[in-house]
């Protein structure tokens, strides 16, 4: 018997020590293994956050610019219009027989305000 301590003493040393290492050498795989595929999760979570994120800056600069766009419009002078005088003015040189394009370009008006004007004209001279 001592003689069979002798032999299987060891042998159950290397064996406890071997059955160690294999549950380390498991351990560390399966670590790895899991390691990578939480990875790729991560990888594939960042990859929606990131395309969320671009998403937002073009919202965000589309709301940027159209919010110049409303300061511009709101900020912008309102356009000027014809004074009375020179609608007066217009409406005589109209009843003197002068066409609408000589109207225009000696007053400096657009020839369609001037048309809309004489027109205008013509309507209330005809309700009275």
């Amino acid at each position: 018997m001592n003689w069979m301590n002798w032999i299987l003493g060891p042998i159950g040393i290397c064996l406890a020590l071997a059955g160690g290492f294999g549950a380390c050498i498991y351990l560390f795989v399966s670590i790895g293994v899991r390691q990578t595929a939480q990875e790729r999760r991560l990888k594939a979570d960042l990859k929606g956050v990131r395309e969320a994120l671009e998403e937002l800056r073009r919202k965000a600069a589309t709301a940027d610019a159209e919010m110049d766009e409303r300061i511009a419009l709101q900020a912008a002078p309102p356009e000027e219009s014809v004074n009375v005088a020179k609608r007066a003015q217009a409406i005589r040189m109209h009843r003197r027989g002068e066409a609408p394009e000589a109207i225009s370009s000696a007053l400096r008006l657009p020839q369609s305000e001037v048309d809309l004007m004489l027109k205008v004209q013509k309507i209330v001279m005809e309700s009275l």
